[in-house]
């Protein structure tokens, strides 16, 4: 999981398995553990990750976590590049 942490937001940027590791639900194990980490340290989440969108829209036990992103949160990823 890659990720930017941005003020009260941790930025999901990226989630990857390595492929000898596909099928064993290791990425929804992942996602759900970095989820509830930052439920549990009270911050919010902004999604780029096309993985982590998938895996919400399925379990919808975070939508209440997840932020739009903002012009500066974006322009914080461009600079990644």
């Amino acid at each position: 999981m890659s990720y930017l942490d941005q003020g009260e937001h941790r930025v999901l940027l990226h989630t990857e398995v390595r492929p000898e590791y596909n099928g064993r639900g290791l990425a929804g194990r992942l996602a759900r553990h970095v989820l509830d980490d930052i439920r549990a340290r009270g911050r919010r989440a902004v999604n780029l990750c096309p993985y982590i969108a998938s895996f919400v829209a399925k379990n919808h036990d975070w939508d209440e976590l997840l932020d739009d992103p903002t012009p500066g949160i974006l322009a914080a990823v461009r600079e990644l590049s």
